[in-house]
Formats: C-alpha cells, sequence, structure tokens
C-alpha cells in the first residue's frame, strides 16, 4: 500500500504538532484547616496540628487518586491557586498557602510533582473570590514554569 504522506510532510507535522501541558486539577470543597499551617501549632497540643496535616495530606491524596494520574512525575509546574469564599471575612494569603503544604505533599507522594521545592513549583495566586455559594479551593497545577 503506498504511502499517503511523505516522509518529509510527516516530519514537518510532527515538528508543528504543539504539546499540551499536563495539568491536574484538585477542588477541595473547604478551606484549608489553618491548623494543618505553622500558625496552627500549639506548643500545649502539638498533636492537633500532626492530625491536622494528615487528614488534610490523606484528603489530597485520595482526590488526586480518584483522578486517575499516570506517567512520570513533573520536573517543573505552575501552581495555580483559586480561592472561594461564602464571606467577605478578610484572610492572609500566607497562612492560606502554608495551610495548603498538605496538599503539595501529597502531589509528590502520588508522583504528580518530582519535589514541591521552590525550584521546581511555581505558585501563581488568583484573585480572591468572595460572595460564592459555598467555600472551597481549587489547586490547578500545570506542567512547565520557571527553571531556577
Amino acid at each position: 500500500m503506498p504511502r499517503l504522506v511523505s516522509p518529509e510532510a510527516q516530519a514537518v507535522a510532527e515538528r508543528l504538532q504543539v504539546k499540551r501541558p499536563r495539568s491536574i486539577t484538585i477542588v477541595l470543597p473547604h478551606l484549608p484547616d489553618y491548623k494543618a499551617g505553622t500558625n496552627g501549632r500549639n506548643e500545649r497540643m502539638p498533636w492537633v496540628h500532626i492530625e491536622a496535616k494528615a487528614a488534610a495530606r490523606e484528603e489530597a491524596l485520595a482526590l488526586i487518586r480518584e483522578q486517575g494520574w499516570f506517567g512520570p512525575p513533573m520536573e517543573q509546574a505552575t501552581e495555580h491557586i483559586i480561592i472561594h469564599a461564602k464571606k467577605r471575612t478578610r484572610r492572609d494569603w500566607d497562612n492560606l498557602y502554608i495551610a495548603l503544604k498538605p496538599v503539595r505533599d501529597a502531589l509528590v507522594t502520588a508522583g504528580v510533582l518530582v519535589d514541591d521545592s521552590a525550584q521546581r513549583l511555581h505558585p501563581s495566586f488568583a484573585p480572591y473570590l468572595t460572595g460564592c455559594v459555598a467555600d472551597s479551593v481549587t489547586i490547578i497545577i500545570t506542567e512547565g514554569g520557571e527553571k531556577a
């Protein structure tokens, strides 16, 4: 059977084909537990902090596994964080980001990311959305990003 496309045309088509970056989206149906962050530590009850981190990590692992992630881990990635809140209460981005650390740990454990260090994972914060129907956090991890 004759070839319909010449080898040269095939090579050009392959070069022009755009590779879509891999991504994964995690939607937490609530705001992160402040006890999972460093500000939630209580010197008199340190187990509360440890238990909150473990629970948040297990929840994130379940959400990642639910999506059926496969393939090699991402070497470089951008983390897009979108916070949806019912109330218009002022919240501190630093504390929210720290409280989401167990989610980043779960991404490494599940094999989505090689590492969650600053050299490999680059955060991007969307505007804080208030007046939403329910509290939630959407985290989108997209392959690619700045190389340190």
